[in-house]
C-alpha cells in the first residue's frame, strides 16, 4: 500500500515556489516579508511571542499548537503559511486542498497583535499566497470556512469573497471567491 502522505513532498515544493513568487511580488511593492510553512519552530516562536488570550481588537486568539497538532498535522493536503517580517512572526494561516483539488480552503488566519506596520496587509498576503497555490493546482475557487464575526466577513467581502454555494450547499458558513 502506498503512503498517502508521499504527495506532501510535491505540495511542499509547490508551496516553496509560490512563496518565492509572492515574496518577490510584495518586495516590488516595498513589503519585505518571508513566507514558509508552519512547523515546530514556527509553533514554538508563536508560543513565545504572541499574546495568547485576545488580540488588539478584543478577539480571541487561536491556539495554533492545538489547531495544527489536532486538526492538520496529519493532513497531507494542508496549506499552511507563516509570515515573517524582520524575523518576527506576524501572521499564520492554515487550510486544506479539497479532495478534487477544485477548492483551496482557508480555515484559520490570524495576525500578531504586536505588529502594527503591516496591519491590514496580512490578509492580502495570505490571499495572494492561497490564490497562487490554487492557480498552480488549477483550482476554480478559494474558500474561507466559518468566518468568526461580521468584522472579518466585511474584510473578506472587500477581498472578493461571497456566500454562494457552488459546491456543497449543506455547508452554510463558507465564503467563496473564483480564481
Amino acid at each position: 500500500m502506498n503512503d498517502p502522505c508521499l504527495i506532501r513532498s510535491k505540495y511542499l515544493e509547490l508551496f516553496r515556489e509560490v512563496s518565492s513568487e509572492v515574496e518577490l511580488t510584495l518586495l516590488r511593492k516595498n513589503i519585505d516579508v518571508s513566507l514558509c510553512v508552519i512547523d515546530s519552530d514556527v509553533l514554538e516562536l508563536w508560543a513565545k511571542s504572541w499574546e495568547h488570550k485576545y488580540d488588539d481588537q478584543g478577539r480571541k486568539v487561536w491556539d495554533w499548537k492545538n489547531v495544527y497538532n489536532k486538526k492538520f498535522s496529519r493532513c497531507c493536503k494542508r496549506v499552511d503559511l507563516a509570515i515573517y517580517r524582520d524575523e518576527e512572526l506576524i501572521g499564520l494561516a492554515i487550510g486544506r486542498i479539497s479532495k478534487s483539488r477544485t477548492v483551496v480552503r482557508l480555515e484559520y488566519i490570524q495576525r500578531s497583535s504586536s505588529e502594527k506596520v503591516l496591519k491590514g496587509h496580512v490578509l492580502p498576503i495570505v490571499i495572494l499566497y492561497y490564490a497562487g497555490v490554487a492557480k498552480r493546482l488549477r483550482s476554480s475557487h478559494l474558500a474561507i470556512v466559518n468566518p468568526i464575526n461580521d468584522y472579518v466577513i466585511g474584510l473578506y467581502k472587500k477581498s472578493g469573497f461571497h456566500y454562494n454555494a457552488p459546491f456543497n450547499k449543506r455547508m452554510k458558513h463558507i465564503m467563496y471567491r473564483a480564481i
